[in-house]
């Protein structure tokens, strides 16, 4: 069952990730997605496997159900955060908005995968979750920044 749900629930979020308008170019939007994969994955291997933080199920079922939503959910999720972010013009409540929308969206998927017992948390709460999240958020802004700079040096992006 959790796999179905977490199935569902990715198809919803890729339908509605493409159909949106998207502000960055393919370059852009390709470089963040493998950084926040990158990172993602390797922050969750490092609480499930060193600090032994979060206890994975052994069925087959949640593990590919936890991987799809750690490869494609979470990072598409904060790809489609990044892209609307950069498109708002900056004012406090929509961003505040938008960021809200975006952390409840990932709290649905984070739910689901508990509720069904496809990882545990030990020693470990929301508050840890919503901060690893915001920090992900934030270094890949900074690391588009650079990016956006490099590709503006290089003449790609006019």
């Amino acid at each position: 069952m959790s796999l179905t749900l977490t199935f569902c629930l990715t198809m919803l979020l890729v339908i509605a990730f493409f159909s949106t308008k998207m502000q960055l170019s393919i370059l852009e939007q390709v470089f963040i997605l493998f950084i926040l994969v990158f990172i993602y994955t390797s922050f969750v291997s490092i609480i499930c496997v060193n600090l032994e933080l979060w206890e994975v199920s052994k069925k087959l079922q949640d593990l590919v159900a936890f991987r799809l939503y750690g490869v494609i959910y979470v990072p598409l999720t904060l790809l489609w955060l990044i892209d609307l972010w950069l498109g708002t013009k900056r004012n406090f409540y929509r961003s505040g908005f938008l960021l809200v929308c975006f952390f409840i969206l990932l709290y649905i998927g984070d739910y689901i995968l508990r509720l069904y017992g496809v990882y545990q948390f030990h020693d470990w709460n929301h508050v840890m979750l919503s901060m690893m999240w915001g920090f992900i958020f934030f270094f890949t802004l900074l690391a588009h920044q650079g990016f956006r700079l490099l590709l503006r040096k290089e003449g790609i992006l006019s």
